[in-house]
């Protein structure tokens, strides 16, 4: 049987505001993350938090959540047959067992929870500035489906150069995916667009864990 599953179409807007401070030359550079919901510098988060940036991402060659799992120490993705059916996995804490089940650990994207989505193949890893994974129980700042962690992945924002890219994969088992985005300014320096879309398919069967077919 063939899978297949368009990735949503991802839409930033990006509005010119303060200018940044540039760091120093030389000065080592620093992680940001927002695993506690506002912006903090790695080294000084008080929880399990493992950050790839986009470079490291590239440099890794993080194309899946498999090569992803193997870059993060604890992390582990289960699979029920099919590419649409992964669940993340951390510290081996999983309560799910078949379709339909809720799970321990939450995805968000750009901070927005995101139930039934399994990872950022679904739109490229090309498409990320960062991912965050965020070991252990995390209720209270994710909601009830993060006791186990959660995983944040940060989409690129747009910039004022045109541009545009993609990626194609492709695997065992059928596997096909691919990938494109458009960025570009819709006012000079003032605002700015990025789109992205993909589609990701795969081969094989498995069991409807609803009505057992």
């Amino acid at each position: 049987m063939q899978i297949g599953q368009w990735g949503s179409a991802f839409v930033a807007i990006c509005v010119t505001g303060a200018v940044l401070a540039e760091p120093a030359p030389g000065a080592p550079d620093e992680i940001t993350v927002t695993a506690r919901k506002r912006a903090e510098s790695l080294q000084s988060v008080p929880i399990s938090v493992t950050a790839l940036s986009s470079e490291d991402l590239q440099v890794r060659d993080v194309v899946s959540l498999e090569k992803l799992a193997d870059q993060t120490p604890g992390l582990s993705f289960a699979t029920a047959g099919s590419l649409v059916n992964r669940r993340a996995v951390i510290r081996g804490m999983s309560q799910q067992t078949r379709v339909g089940d809720e799970t321990n650990v939450s995805t968000f994207i750009d901070g927005v929870y995101t139930p039934g989505f399994s990872g950022a193949e679904f739109f490229g890893f090309d498409e990320l500035e960062r991912i965050e994974v965020i070991k252990g129980p995390q209720s209270a700042l994710y909601g009830r489906n993060s006791f186990a962690g959660a995983i944040n992945y940060v989409t690129v924002k747009p910039g004022f150069d045109a541009e545009g890219g993609g990626q194609i994969t492709v695997g065992s088992g059928e596997r096909f995916g691919i990938t494109g985005y458009i960025s570009g300014p819709v006012i000079d320096n003032r605002v700015a667009v990025r789109f992205s879309a993909g589609r990701n398919e795969s081969g094989g069967s498995f069991e409807n864990g609803i009505d057992g077919e």
